[in-house]
C-alpha cells in the first residue's frame, strides 16, 4: 500500500528543484492550464483613513486587468500579458517594472528592475504545494547599485482543507541579516462569501505589488484574525455586508490582547465597488 501511494505521488507531480531551497518550485501536471482573466470585476477598494481609493482596477473587454493603482495613485501599474498569462507590470510613476518568470504554468519568480538604471531591485521566488497553493515566498533585495543580493523577507503559508488560508508567518531580516519571525497570523471563522482582496495579503506599503491573479489565498472571508508578534498580540473581528454574494462593506474591530496597550481597541471600515 505504501509503495502504491509513493508511486501515485510520483506520477502526479514533477519536481523542478534548483540548487537553492528557496528556488524550488513544484510543477503540477494534473491540474488544468491557467489563464489570468478576472472572474469578478472589482473596481475599487476604499479603506477608512487610508489614501483613496486604496486599490483601483481597470479591465479590457476580455476581462484582463490592464491597470492597477495603489494608495490613490502612489503606484500605478500597467499590465501586459503573453499567452493569457501576466508577463509584465510597469509602474508608470517611476518606470520600475516587474517581470514574471513561469515554471510550467505557475509563477516561479518575479523580478523588479529599476526604470532608470535597469538594475535589479527585488527577486521574489514562489513555492507551491501539489494543489497549486502558494506555500512559501522569498524576497531578495539588491543593494550597492544592484551588485549585492541579500535576503529581505520570507512568508510561509498553510491552508485549511476547504482551501482557505489558515496561517501566515512573516519573517524579516534583523540587524545581523538573519531572517526572524516578525508576525504570525491565524485566520478563523470563514463565511461563505466570495473573497475579492486576498491578492493584497502579501503587500507591504512600500514594497512592489505582487499580483498573482490565478492564485487564491482565501476563497471566502475570515471572521477572525489573530495576530501574534514579539511584544504585542491582537485579535481582529470582521463583519461583511454582501450583494449577490460579493462583499460591499467590511467593518470590524481590532483589539490588543497583549502588550503595553492591552485592552485598547479601534474600529475600521472598508468598502468595495464593482463594474
Amino acid at each position: 500500500m505504501k509503495q502504491k501511494i509513493i508511486l501515485s505521488l510520483f506520477f502526479a507531480t514533477v519536481f523542478a528543484i534548483s540548487c537553492k531551497k528557496y528556488e524550488r518550485v513544484i510543477t503540477l501536471i494534473h491540474l488544468p492550464p491557467l489563464n489570468d482573466t478576472a472572474t469578478v470585476l472589482l473596481k475599487d477598494i476604499v479603506r477608512e483613513h487610508l489614501p483613496a481609493p486604496y486599490y483601483h482596477f481597470v479591465y479590457d473587454n476580455n476581462k484582463y486587468v490592464t491597470e492597477i493603482s495603489f494608495a490613490s495613485n502612489l503606484d500605478v501599474y500597467r499590465l501586459q500579458y503573453d499567452n493569457k498569462r501576466l508577463k509584465r507590470m510597469l509602474n508608470i510613476n517611476n518606470n520600475n517594472h516587474l517581470e514574471y518568470t513561469y515554471n510550467g504554468n505557475i509563477v516561479s519568480l518575479i523580478t523588479e528592475f529599476s526604470g532608470i538604471t535597469e538594475q535589479k531591485r527585488y527577486e521574489v521566488f514562489f513555492d507551491y504545494n501539489v494543489n497549486r497553493q502558494l506555500r512559501q515566498v522569498n524576497w531578495f533585495r539588491f543593494i550597492n547599485n544592484g551588485t549585492v543580493r541579500k535576503p529581505y523577507r520570507k512568508v510561509l503559508l498553510t491552508y485549511n482543507t476547504d482551501g482557505n488560508l489558515h496561517s501566515l508567518d512573516d519573517f524579516f531580516t534583523d540587524t545581523t541579516g538573519e531572517l526572524v519571525l516578525n508576525t504570525h497570523k491565524l485566520y478563523q471563522d470563514y463565511d461563505n462569501g466570495i473573497n475579492v482582496e486576498d491578492f493584497s495579503l502579501l503587500k507591504n506599503f512600500f514594497e512592489p505589488l505582487l499580483y498573482l491573479p490565478s492564485i487564491r489565498l482565501q476563497k471566502n472571508n475570515p471572521g477572525t484574525e489573530i495576530i501574534t508578534e514579539a511584544d504585542n498580540d491582537f485579535r481582529v473581528t470582521y463583519h461583511y455586508q454582501y450583494i449577490n454574494g460579493l462583499p460591499v462593506v467590511q467593518s470590524g474591530t481590532m483589539t490588543q490582547t497583549r502588550g503595553t496597550n492591552s485592552g485598547q481597541s479601534f474600529d475600521f471600515f472598508s468598502s468595495y465597488n464593482y463594474y
